[in-house]
């Protein structure tokens, strides 16, 4: 499951959205903490420029109707369960996740 920020200011995207063992956030540009923060702001929120915390209800919005699937559901479940046991989730419930910049 990949976060894709486009750099252009268009919304973020989900995609690879049933693939629960590799999430994070894609970036495009050099590593930017402002720019970042600025791009996330309706998924979650940034922690410097390596991860940003992203809220449950945003990636139930951006999966769209996928998120109505009780199998999809119950695999976002495990991977939080999974993130909460490593210390992922923060106190509001949102999951972490790493920031690949790209070029």
């Amino acid at each position: 499951m990949q976060i894709i920020l486009s750099g252009t200011g268009d919304a973020p995207e989900l995609a690879d959205a049933d693939n629960f063992k590799d999430f994070r956030v894609v970036a495009q540009g050099a590593p930017d903490a402002a720019a970042l923060a600025a791009a996330t702001t309706e998924i979650g929120r940034s922690d410097g420029a390596e991860h940003v915390f992203v809220t449950v209800p945003a990636l139930s919005r951006m999966a769209g109707a996928r998120a109505e699937d009780a199998t999809w559901r119950a695999d976002l479940e495990g991977m939080l369960d999974v993130a909460q046991k490593h210390g992922w989730v923060d106190a509001q419930g949102a999951v972490r996740a790493h920031v690949e910049w790209r070029p």
